[in-house]
This record gives structure tokens, C-alpha cells and sequence, in this order.
């Protein structure tokens, strides 16, 4: 809990359930998923940085392997609003394709924007909402392209 920029009280207790290995304790140093929480954190920097001038929602999404082909035309708008037109299927039924569980938990995990960026558009952009973590990712390493992220990736 942090009230006035202090942390008043800390509590982490459990494992870290994974996929591939044992659980894991949590500690306070355990970095945690915040899930969609990240979602709200994010589109407000990003409208910050709307705000300053810094990024364009109408400008095409500064994304290096989009500059050639038909994603050029996805704007930093169409990822804010999910409509980007890419085919990412947000599906976390094993049975199934599922992109977000192989971005987050498989060949994606160690770089889920990179993982996220090369489908190919499904959709012309701007014509159909598809709720998509993997665009998340992708417009989530934007604002460190722009103000610098420290090294952090």
C-alpha cells in the first residue's frame, strides 16, 4: 500500500506457479504479471506523451518491421483502440491457437512485443476491435522508444 509517494505496508506471500518448473517462492523482488492492469498504466503514458507532443495517435505506429508492407498503415490510434486488423487470437484454451499463451508463457516469453509484431494483417486497420494482449506489447515498447527506457528492454 503507498499513500503521499511512502509505502505504508507490504505483504507477498505463495509460490509462483509455472508451466515448465516447480513453483517458485514470492519475494518482494519477485517481478509478478499485472495482467491487463498494465493496460490502464500504459495508455495513460502514452497520453502523456500524446500530451507533449511526443507521440501521434494519428501517425502510423513507429514499428521497424511494418515500414514495408500492409501494417504501415497501423497507427498508434488503431493500437490504442485494438483495431489494428493484426491476427492475434487471444485464446487461453490450450486446445485451441493460441498466441497469448505461447507470447506469454512459450517461444514469446522472453520478448513478447518482438514475439507480438510479425503476424500479418487479418483485418485493413481500423475495421474490427480484436482484443489483443500481443498489441498491448507492442504499444508498450512505443513510449520507451521515444523517452528512453532505461536498458531495461
Amino acid at each position: 500500500v503507498v499513500q503521499g509517494g511512502r509505502l505504508l505496508a507490504e505483504r507477498t506471500a505463495g509460490a509462483l506457479e509455472h508451466f515448465d518448473r516447480p513453483p517458485t517462492p514470492v519475494t518482494p523482488e519477485t517481478p509478478l504479471l499485472s495482467w491487463s492492469m498494465a493496460k490502464s498504466i500504459l495508455h495513460a503514458a502514452v497520453g502523456i506523451l500524446v500530451g507533449r507532443r511526443l507521440l501521434d495517435p494519428i501517425a502510423p505506429a513507429a514499428v521497424p518491421g511494418w515500414r514495408d508492407d500492409e501494417r504501415a498503415g497501423i497507427t498508434l490510434g488503431h493500437l490504442l483502440t485494438m483495431r489494428d486488423g493484426l491476427d492475434f487470437v487471444e485464446d487461453y484454451d490450450d486446445a485451441g491457437r493460441s498466441d497469448v499463451i505461447e507470447m506469454l508463457f512459450g517461444a514469446g516469453q522472453d520478448d513478447v512485443a518482438g514475439f507480438a509484431a510479425p503476424p500479418p494483417a487479418r483485418h485493413k486497420p481500423g475495421a474490427v476491435f480484436n482484443y489483443s494482449s500481443g498489441t498491448s506489447t507492442i504499444l508498450a515498447r512505443l513510449p520507451g522508444d521515444v523517452v528512453g527506457d532505461g536498458g531495461q528492454g
